[in-house]
């Protein structure tokens, strides 16, 4: 079975702040599941065009119960992040895939971050993803479950680190959640 995500977010805030946040995040205090992040390819040609390739490190957050598969039973997983970042547009584009677990996992996302139509000060990200766990039997749709039900939490934990460290590193203030 494939599990599928989308998500939509607009940071009020300016393109090149928000996509100089999102390639620099990691690593941070204010994540302490994420351990390493490692640039292991960056270019930028004559022109708009940048590209960047790295590899994140993260703790596995897979519970003990899912654990006690031996495959999953590993301190940490990796996933290789791609960013084509093309200045005078306007424009990155994403694509991360799962490194670690690959032979029962894939686990894909692709994102766009553009500036905004509506308010050329704004920048809008669009992501979507997908979820395939193989090769475990029955065990397979409880973690393609755990893991869905953990990129719904981490999109919007991401989205507040963003505004964190874009309050931090440059002083814009994002209104703060009614409680």
């Amino acid at each position: 079975m494939v599990v599928k995500f989308q998500f939509y977010h607009l940071y009020k805030c300016p393109w090149d702040v928000v996509t100089s946040i999102h390639v620099s995040k990691y690593p941070t205090n204010k994540e302490p599941n994420v351990i390493g992040a490692e640039i292991i390819e960056k270019t930028k040609d004559r022109g708009e065009l940048s590209y960047l390739k790295y590899i994140v490190t993260c703790l596995n957050v897979l519970p003990s119960f899912l654990r006690k598969v031996e495959a999953l039973n590993i301190e940490a997983v990796q996933y290789e992040e791609e960013c084509w970042i093309y200045k005078d547009r306007r424009i990155m584009k994403v694509k991360s895939r799962n490194l670690t677990l690959s032979q029962f996992t894939e686990m894909t996302e692709t994102s766009v971050f553009r500036q905004c139509s509506r308010d050329p000060s704004w920048t809008e990200i669009e992501q979507e993803g997908q979820i395939v766990v193989k090769g475990l039997g029955p065990a397979n749709w409880l973690i393609e479950r755990f893991i869905q039900k953990f990129f719904e939490r981490g999109i919007k934990k991401n989205v507040k680190l963003m505004e964190e460290l874009i309050e931090e590193r440059y002083g814009l203030q994002f209104p703060k959640p009614s409680s």
